[in-house]
């Protein structure tokens, strides 16, 4: 509501059943009404304007003063001073305009919807923490570590890290109990396999790494995968083996664990691992 002096604005307030305060902007004449009992109508804080509580004012000079008569959803239109009219009306909220969570905010012929942090647009609509190629697209730290779908050539989901290094990492190898085999033939690990709350391995796998041939049981090069009882990057065979047999500590057998050799050397095998990438 507009061209409204401070006082207008009020009385205008008064006018309505259930508008309990208003906010008002002298620069532009802007006059909001509020429903300050609805969650998210108090806009005390809303920039450029300042708020004014209807408790605190005592109105006279028409016949809906200084107590509205009508009922809640109702103007009171005074048509002279030993009478006036109740018209209904539909608060804007009614309809749910907000989505996503957004709450509304009831104003006369209008609303105003204030979002999660997730979220933005006049409904609430867009997504901030929309993923398009990988979790590099994500805007930390409003989001959060979790799944995400990404929507890159076609739909499927990932696991973001966003609190570590600057957040923006795509997860495509964890193991941390041994629930999941990953001694694995070619197409599981282009494929993929586990679960993302778990341990699990992203799909389309790198095919090289350094120069290096990535290589599984059915698929090997020079028997490493065999030999390892994993599926790598091989190269006569490794310094690291973080697809092999989940043994969780020391083991006799020779770096057919998840092994680090310049790290733990080849009989120790890693409780743990997280293997993430994220756009230069």
């Amino acid at each position: 509501m507009d061209n409204r002096g401070p006082n207008m604005c009020i009385r205008e307030c008064t006018h309505y059943k259930g508008c309990s305060g208003v906010n008002y902007r002298r620069d532009t004449l802007t006059c909001q009404l509020l429903s300050v009992s609805l969650p998210g109508d108090q806009l005390k804080y809303s920039e450029g304007f300042s708020f004014a509580n209807l408790d605190n004012y005592t109105l006279e000079g028409d016949s809906c003063l200084p107590t509205n008569p009508c009922n809640e959803h109702e103007k009171c239109v005074p048509l002279n001073m030993n009478g006036h009219v109740c018209l209904s009306y539909r608060a804007p909220c009614d309809a749910q305009p907000c989505t996503n969570g957004g709450i509304c905010s009831n104003q006369v012929n209008s609303y105003l919807c204030t979002c999660p942090d997730e979220w933005t647009g006049p409904h609430c609509e867009i997504n901030l923490c929309g993923v398009k190629m990988d979790c590099s697209d994500l805007k930390s730290p409003i989001c959060k570590t979790g799944i995400y779908q990404t929507n890159m050539n076609s739909t499927f989901n990932v696991l973001c890290e966003m609190n570590d290094n600057g957040g923006g990492w795509t997860v495509f190898q964890r193991r941390m109990n041994g629930n999941v085999d990953f001694y694995r033939d070619w197409d599981s690990y282009k494929l993929g396999f586990g679960n993302m709350s778990d341990e699990f391995w992203l799909g389309d796998a790198l095919a090289y790494h350094n120069g290096k041939m990535f290589s599984t049981k059915d698929k090997n090069n020079m028997k490493c995968a065999q030999d390892y009882k994993g599926a790598w990057w091989y190269n006569a065979c490794h310094h690291s083996n973080l697809n092999g047999q989940y043994l969780s500590g020391t083991h006799a057998s020779v770096a057919d664990g998840l092994n680090w050799k310049q790290w733990r050397g080849q009989y120790y095998s890693l409780k743990s691992t997280r293997m993430m990438f994220r756009r230069a």
